[in-house]
């Protein structure tokens, strides 16, 4: 075991669920060295063929908060909370700027709000009902979550 404070370890929330671990507990022993999270959620087409037979994905194609790890990554973000974690967060979904980014913005967002966790999201996102836009406008591949989750801005 490395005893530093630099260093420190990215949680990737689709990543310990398609290994085969349980991200709740993976967390639950780790959140001290956890320095950057990454949110994954994982279509179950895809949990079917690579669960326990593969170390990680790059991607799913599915928007985060619609996977089977939709409960398992709300308890992570409650425990980072409890723990009083803070720090930056990125997104990972099939997104271009489109639909999938905006619903797993939408399910963070919303997520966030219940769990009264800080975060620097707007109250409205790009197509929102009422916001006049259709396009998240992140480049491919997913968003940043803001500057950081956890802290007050």
């Amino acid at each position: 075991s490395v005893d530093s404070p630099n260093l420190q370890m990215t949680f990737d929330t689709g990543n310990v669920y398609i290994s085969g671990n349980d991200p709740v507990e993976f967390l639950r022993t780790h959140v001290s060295r956890v320095g950057h999270v990454h949110i994954k959620d994982v279509a179950p087409q895809l949990a079917d063929a690579a669960r326990g037979k593969q170390t990680g994905i790059g991607m799913s194609h599915v928007a985060v908060g619609e996977g089977v790890n939709a409960d398992n990554i709300r308890e992570c973000l409650r425990i980072l909370k409890e723990s009083g974690w803070s720090g930056a967060a990125s997104l990972e979904c099939e997104a271009r700027g489109g639909p999938v980014l905006e619903r797993s913005l939408r399910w963070l967002r919303d997520t966030l709000d219940e769990l009264g966790y800080a975060h620097d999201l707007p109250a409205a996102l790009p197509g929102d009902a009422g916001t006049g836009s259709d396009s998240a406008g992140a480049g491919a591949g997913g968003g940043a979550v803001g500057r950081s989750v956890g802290e007050d801005s």
